[in-house]
């Protein structure tokens, strides 16, 4: 009887041993893995070195640097820094630099070794002028999708068209009220050889007036008015003799 107590007893203590050291290893499996999330999280190994701006050349450097560094010193659900590359919200940061310069086209991150981001900017390109006032003062550049991104320069000649729309007011970042016509690349570069200055936009129809003085009233249907105009061109008229045009209606074009 003696014995069996014994080994009953041995048998409990070798189970009570192996609770206890699992015990053990599994608080020093839990220390561990705390001391790693806390090193991955607030030590160096993943700290942001540095942003660099690369590929733009007229949206400002600056600018874009102080949006990145906003989101750098911000922290994620309060705890995670944004400065650790393990944390920083890349999609978030190119959407704030898309809605808060309009100036860049679009953006991509990449990290080096160097813990280093590289900021890659593709600008905008002007396609037009669209303008607030009748008097063409208030004008702003616009890329080949519409969006307003810059103050204009006053330009003279016919570098850019400057376009304007009867009670239609656009601000940065927002979308033209010319679309189509404004941004219609076959159209505008067929209006170049009538050095084309500035159009009256309309709903139903626009005033392209041209530096040779003449004036052509047109549909908002490019297709339609490339052919009228070319209709002019066959009779060989000289449209710089003229004083206006009017290809508004179907297969009739009006000169004087």
């Amino acid at each position: 009887m003696a014995s069996k107590s014994s080994n009953k007893t041995r048998i409990v203590s070798g189970v009570r041993q192996k609770k206890a050291r699992r015990k053990i290893f599994g608080w020093f499996f839990s220390i561990l893995v705390v001391v790693l999330v806390v090193y991955l999280t607030y030590g160096q190994a993943f700290r942001l070195k540095e942003f660099v701006v690369e590929g733009n050349k007229h949206t400002s450097s600056e600018e874009i640097l102080k949006i990145a560094q906003e989101y750098r010193e911000a922290y994620r659900f309060l705890i995670l820094p944004q400065d650790n590359l393990l944390f920083f919200p890349k999609k978030k940061f190119i959407q704030a630099l898309q809605e808060n310069v309009p100036g860049i086209s679009s953006a991509e991150l990449d990290t080096d070794s160097s813990k280093i981001i590289h900021i890659q900017i593709l600008d905008r390109k002007a396609s037009g002028i669209w303008c607030n006032d009748t008097e063409l003062v208030d004008c702003y550049f616009f890329d080949d999708t519409g969006v307003v991104f810059k103050k204009s320069f006053n330009f003279t000649g016919s570098i850019f068209v400057k376009w304007h729309g009867f009670e239609m007011t656009t601000h940065m970042g927002e979308v033209v009220g010319c679309i189509p016509s404004c941004t219609d690349q076959t159209y505008i570069e067929f209006l170049s050889g009538y050095k084309i200055q500035s159009v009256d936009y309309g709903v139903d129809a626009q005033s392209l007036k041209s530096l040779y003085g003449y004036i052509i009233k047109a549909s908002n249907d490019a297709t339609t008015t490339i052919s009228h105009l070319k209709m002019l061109e066959s009779k060989k008229v000289n449209i710089q003799s003229l004083e206006y045009v009017d290809a508004r209606f179907p297969h009739k074009i009006y000169y004087k």
